[in-house]
């Protein structure tokens, strides 16, 4: 390892961003509860150009989660998949817990970034 890799590590870092190991692109999931939420959603973020691409998919998912230490569950949910540069992650996240209408407050968001 290099001392360049060895002090990003140290730093909490990854070591592949410096070799130039990775490939700048990320996924980035959700589910929200209308396909026309959905929609406009999307067509903001191409607007403000955090996307290259979206996906909606309509096939009625189902979310498990913990609600008053109890389990719940929504279906009938719309899958949403972006995709965006890695810089853009942060901002992507943000944009869409600010400007998500469909988001219930007393269920955490279930965004996923690869």
């Amino acid at each position: 390892m290099t001392a360049a890799k060895t002090e990003l590590v140290a730093a909490g870092g990854i070591a592949s961003s410096v070799s130039g190991g990775g490939t700048g692109v990320s996924t980035v999931s959700f589910t929200l509860t209308k396909q026309d939420d959905a929609e406009r959603l999307v067509e903001k973020l191409f607007k403000t150009s955090l996307i290259a691409d979206a996906q909606i998919l309509s096939n009625s998912y189902e979310r498990f989660y913990m609600k008053y230490k109890r389990e719940a569950s929504d279906d009938k949910l719309v899958k949403v998949k972006l995709i965006t540069a890695d810089n853009k992650v942060a901002s992507l996240i943000q944009y869409v817990k600010e400007n998500n209408l469909s988001i219930n407050k007393d269920i955490p968001t279930d965004i996923l970034s690869v």
